[in-house]
C-alpha cells in the first residue's frame, strides 16, 4: 500500500460503517436521494437503470466496485459535456468556497440506479459529510471518482431523468 492509501485508510478510519446486505435487498433505489458512497468489499451487486418505466440497462458488479459516487458529486447530464478535468475543477473551487458548510458546496442529487444485492453483500458506507471532506482534502481521490464516474459504465446513468431533479 502506498503513502497516500494509508493516508485515505486513516483518515476514514472510524467515519465508515460496515453493512451486510441479503440477497435480493436493494442498497439504494433510482430516485432515493444520495446519502452516502458505498465500497463492495464481499458479494455481487446488480446495477439496474431504468429511463421511461423500463429497465434500460443491467450490469452486474462484483468486489472491490464502489457504488453511489454519481449522486455525492452531484454530477449532472451536463457533464456529459465537460471533461472529467473540468469537471473536478468546478468541483474543486466549490469545495474550497464552501468553508465548514460543504453540504452546500455540492447540492444532493437523487440516486441515478438501483443497486441490489445478488447474494450476500459486506459493504462500507462512506456517508455524504466524510465523503464531501474526503474529496476536499484528497485532490488524487476525487479525480479518480470523477474520471471513473465518467467512464462508459456510467454514462447511461449520467443521462437517467433522476438526476435532472
Amino acid at each position: 500500500m502506498c503513502s497516500s492509501d494509508l493516508r485515505i485508510v486513516a483518515f476514514l478510519g472510524a467515519e465508515v460503517d460496515f453493512v451486510r446486505v441479503s440477497p435480493g435487498q436493494a442498497i439504494f433505489r433510482q430516485g432515493d436521494r444520495a446519502d452516502a458512497m458505498y465500497i463492495l468489499a464481499l458479494g455481487h451487486v446488480r446495477v439496474g437503470v431504468s429511463t421511461n418505466g423500463r429497465e434500460a440497462k443491467v450490469l452486474p458488479v462484483g468486489p472491490g466496485t464502489i457504488l453511489g459516487e454519481i449522486g455525492l458529486l452531484a454530477l449532472s447530464p451536463d457533464d456529459l459535456r465537460r471533461t472529467p478535468d473540468e469537471i473536478e475543477s468546478a468541483i474543486a473551487r466549490r469545495l474550497a468556497a464552501a468553508g465548514d458548510n460543504l453540504g452546500a458546496a455540492l447540492p444532493t442529487r437523487r440516486r441515478s440506479a438501483t443497486c441490489s444485492a445478488l447474494n450476500s453483500l459486506e459493504l462500507a458506507r462512506v456517508k455524504r459529510g466524510t465523503f464531501l471532506r474526503l474529496i476536499r482534502e484528497n485532490p488524487a481521490v476525487r479525480r479518480r471518482l470523477v474520471a471513473m464516474s465518467r467512464s462508459e459504465e456510467h454514462t447511461s446513468e449520467l443521462q437517467s431523468p433522476c438526476n435532472l431533479v
